[in-house]
C-alpha cells in the first residue's frame, strides 16, 4: 500500500525536513505545499538530501481560512493519484507520527476503502459560531489583505444569502483527513463534473473545511466514510487553534489510539520529537538539518 503525504507548511523548514524524512518508507511519497508568502530557500536547504522523495508542489498563498488552503489540497490529491497513491493523507507541516508508519498502514489495509474525515452536517447546534456553521457557506466571503469582508451583512440586508449548489446538504470537519484512492478520485471526478461547486467554494469561508465533508456526506460513499481522522489534537474552548504540545503531553501520547498529532513546535520543545522517535516510534532520533 503506497501512502501519499500531503502536507501543508507555513513555517519551520528544520522541522518539516525531519517530517518529510520520517514519513519515508516503502515506496510512499510526500507532496509538499510551502505557502507562498515565505521564503522558499531555507525549505530548499533543509530538504536537499530528500527531493527524490518530496515534491514541492505550486505554491499559493495559503492564509488561515481561505480558498488557498484547499487549492493547495486539491493541488496535492491530483500528483498524489498520478502517482498511483492508494490512501491520501493531509497533514500541516506541525503534525509528526505517534506511532510507526507500519502500524498506520497495517490499520488502513484492515479497513481498506474506509475515509477517515471528522465530519458534522450543519447547521451545528452545539457549535458556537453564527448559525451553527453556516455562515460560513451561506454569505460571500472575500479578503483584502487582512480585512475581511462578508455579503449580506448589517450594511447589506438586502443582498440574499447564499444556497448550496445542486442541492447538497452541507457538511463541516476539519481539513486534516486520510482517504481511499476511490474517494480522492470521487471528490476530484465530482468537482471536475461540477465546477459551479468550486466556485460556491471560493467565496466560502474555511472553504477546506467543508468541501471535502460535503462531496462524500452527499456521495454513494458515505456509508464507507468513519468519524475519526486518525489523529490526537488538544482543543481549548473557545480557540481557533489548537494547543501547541510539550512533553507534558508524552503520556497521553504513548497511551492515545491516534496514529498522529498535531501541533508541535521544536522551537518550544526542542527534544519532544526526540522523545517521540525513542519511546513511541522506537527508532533513533533523526539529526537536525537547516
Amino acid at each position: 500500500m503506497r501512502l501519499g503525504w500531503i502536507v501543508l507548511a507555513h513555517r519551520g523548514s528544520a522541522q518539516v525536513a525531519r517530517l518529510a524524512r520520517r514519513l519515508q518508507a516503502r515506496e510512499d511519497r510526500t507532496f509538499l505545499h510551502i505557502d507562498k508568502t515565505i521564503r522558499l530557500e531555507p525549505f530548499a536547504q533543509a530538504l536537499h538530501s530528500d527531493r527524490e522523495r518530496v515534491l514541492l508542489l505550486p505554491r499559493r498563498r495559503s492564509r488561515w481560512g481561505t480558498y488557498g488552503v484547499l487549492g493547495a489540497t486539491l493541488d496535492g490529491m491530483h500528483a498524489a493519484l498520478q502517482c498511483g497513491c492508494d490512501y491520501l493523507l493531509v497533514i500541516s507541516g506541525q503534525d509528526y507520527p505517534i506511532k510507526p508508519i507500519e502500524a498506520l498502514r497495517d490499520h488502513l489495509t484492515a479497513l481498506e476503502g474506509a475515509s477517515f474525515i471528522l465530519h458534522w452536517p450543519l447547521p451545528a447546534p452545539d457549535w458556537s459560531v453564527p448559525e451553527g456553521g453556516l455562515w460560513r457557506l451561506n454569505r460571500r466571503h472575500y479578503r483584502f489583505g487582512r480585512f475581511h469582508v462578508h455579503f449580506p451583512n448589517r450594511w447589506t440586508p438586502f443582498v440574499a444569502p447564499r444556497e448550496m449548489p445542486l442541492g447538497l446538504w452541507p457538511y463541516a470537519g476539519p481539513n486534516w483527513w486520510c482517504l481511499p484512492r476511490e474517494a480522492a478520485r470521487y471528490v476530484v471526478s465530482f468537482l471536475e463534473a461540477n465546477p459551479e461547486v468550486i466556485r460556491f467554494y471560493r467565496r466560502a469561508a474555511l472553504p477546506a473545511e467543508s468541501l471535502f465533508q460535503t462531496v462524500l456526506l452527499n456521495s454513494p460513499l458515505r456509508t464507507r466514510v468513519v468519524q475519526d481522522d486518525l489523529r490526537y489534537v488538544v482543543w481549548k474552548q473557545g480557540e481557533s487553534h489548537p494547543e501547541t504540545l510539550d512533553s507534558s503531553h508524552l503520556k497521553t501520547l504513548a497511551l492515545t489510539p491516534a496514529f498522529l498529532a498535531r501541533k508541535f513546535d521544536e522551537q518550544r520543545d526542542p527534544g519532544l520529537l526526540d522523545l517521540i522517535d525513542e519511546r513511541l516510534l522506537g527508532v533513533s532520533p533523526l539529526p537536525a538539518t537547516g
